[in-house]
C-alpha cells in the first residue's frame, strides 16, 4: 500500500521535509518516530494512515535531520526540527511519538506551551540508558576523537553521552529516577497517554509505576505488543486508542 499525500520541505536552511497526507482537518497527527526512523519505518504507519483518511485527519510524519544520522545531530536538533515542523500548522495537534521520539515530544512541550495541542501518546517510551547498560554491563568509555563509531553508528561524544549516560538530556524514562522528576515531568501539564508494551524488548525495567506519577497522564499496557507494535494485535489498540480522542 503506498501513502498518497504530498512531500513538502518544512525547513529551507537545512532542506528537512516531511510526508502530509495534504487533508484539509481541524486536527493534525504529528508520528515522530525514534532514531533510525523513516517514513514508512514504523510498522503500523500504514494501518494509522488508512485511519486518518477514514477520519478525515491530516498525518504528518517529519523527517529530522538526525534520521538516520542520529550520533551526529543532537535531540535539541530534533526538538528544533519538530517545533518548524508544528509552527505553521492549521487546528488542533496530536503527536505520537515512538521510542527516542518520545523524549523528543516530552522536551518540545516543557519547552514550549501551544494550546493547539491536546494530547500527546508516548509508544514505547523507555530508557535508551538501561537499555545500554543491560546490553554492554558497563558505560563503555569514550574515545578522545571528535567522532567516533560504535555499533556502526558515527557519533559525537556530546549525542553519545546524551543518549547513554545517566543523568543527562535524554535520560527521561529511566527506573532509577526518583518520583519527584517524573512528577514534574509534564510541567505544562498537557495530557498525555503513556503506552507501555508487555514484551517492549527495550524495555529493561518496569516503569509503568513510575509514569502513573506524571501529572494529566494516563497509562495503557499493551501485553501482546513489542517495542515497535509489530503484532497487528496491538496495532488495532493503538489506533482504537487514538480514535476515541
Amino acid at each position: 500500500m503506498s501513502l498518497k499525500g504530498i512531500i513538502y520541505e518544512y525547513d529551507t536552511v537545512n532542506h528537512l521535509i516531511a510526508f502530509s497526507s495534504n487533508i484539509k482537518s481541524k486536527t493534525n497527527i504529528i508520528l515522530v518516530g525514534g532514531l533510525y526512523h523513516n517514513l514508512l519505518s514504523l510498522p503500523y504507519t500504514k494501518t494509522l494512515y488508512r485511519m486518518t483518511k477514514k477520519k478525515n485527519i491530516n498525518l504528518i510524519i517529519p523527517q529530522f535531520r538526525s534520521h538516520p544520522n542520529f550520533g551526529i545531530y543532537s535531540i535539541d536538533n530534533d526538538v528544533t526540527d519538530l517545533s518548524n515542523v508544528i509552527k505553521d500548522l492549521q487546528g488542533d495537534i496530536i503527536l505520537l511519538g515512538n521510542s527516542t521520539g518520545c523524549q523528543v515530544i516530552m522536551l518540545y512541550i516543557n519547552l514550549y506551551v501551544d494550546l493547539r495541542i491536546k494530547l500527546c501518546i508516548l509508544q514505547g517510551a523507555v530508557s535508551d540508558t538501561e537499555y545500554f547498560e543491560y546490553k554492554y554491563k558497563i558505560n563503555s568509555q569514550i574515545q578522545n576523537d571528535k567522532l567516533f563509531y560504535f555499533e556502526n553508528v558515527v557519533y559525537t561524544k556530546e549525542r553519545f553521552k546524551s543518549l547513554y549516560f545517566r543523568y543527562n538530556k535524554e535520560d527521561l524514562f529511566s527506573s532509577y529516577l526518583d518520583d519527584d522528576h517524573f512528577k514534574n515531568l509534564n510541567k505544562n501539564n498537557y495530557k498525555l497517554i503513556f503506552v507501555i508494551s508487555g514484551n517492549d524488548e527495550y524495555g529493561i525495567k518496569d516503569i509503568k509505576e513510575k509514569f502513573n506519577k506524571v501529572t494529566n497522564s494516563e497509562v495503557i499496557v499493551f501485553e501482546g505488543g513489542d517495542h515497535f507494535l509489530k503484532d497487528k494485535e496491538s496495532q488495532k489498540k493503538l489506533i482504537k486508542l487514538i480514535k476515541k480522542h
